[in-house]
């Protein structure tokens, strides 16, 4: 009895660990990034991010412009499991370097992606600035408009699934 007792116990262990935190976002159409030449930034964005700019994309030196990107695909994904941002996109890949964006490329995709934004709550990019990871949450608001705040990488509070977060993140090919 004692040996059946410690399996399930096991199994429910394992169950919660291998828990999916994602799910895809079904689209209507590929999610195509274009070509962005590196220079702008999410904290200089007013004309995109209308209803505010977290300031702390300035004094977390969080909004240094990054590398020039190649048109590139994305895929969009719904918190299905409560975690930190640590865990949702380590879920994704251990190289957590892979799941990041730029910032061109998180402004082209609210520009062109409306539409996949979480309607009265948030979406999250990951994005590095310097040698630093953040991550910027994209709100797009009751009235249409959109707001942009940071957070580290390494924040340890836990996003509850009931609040409906969304990520976006590279379509890597399998494997990477």
């Amino acid at each position: 009895m004692k040996k059946t007792f410690l399996m399930s116990l096991f199994l429910v262990f394992v169950s919660a660990q291998t828990q999916t935190f994602l799910s895809p976002v079904n689209t209507d159409e590929p999610l195509i990034l274009d070509a962005c030449d590196g220079s702008e930034t999410i904290g200089d964005a007013k004309d995109v991010f209308k209803a505010g700019i977290d300031p702390s994309f300035k004094s977390w030196n969080a909004n240094d412009s990054g590398p020039a990107t190649k048109e590139e695909e994305v895929k969009a994904l719904n918190l299905v499991k409560s975690g930190t941002f640590v865990q949702m996109f380590g879920y994704l890949n251990p190289d957590i370097s892979k799941s990041r964006l730029t910032h061109g490329q998180v402004i082209n995709y609210c520009k062109k992606y409306e539409k996949y934004l979480v309607k009265n709550g948030w979406t999250f990019f990951l994005y590095k600035s310097g040698k630093n990871f953040f991550v910027a949450r994209v709100g797009l608001r009751s009235d249409g408009l959109l707001d942009a705040s940071v957070y580290r990488l390494e924040n340890n509070k836990v996003w509850e699934t009931e609040l409906g977060y969304r990520l976006v993140v590279p379509k890597l090919p399998p494997g990477n």
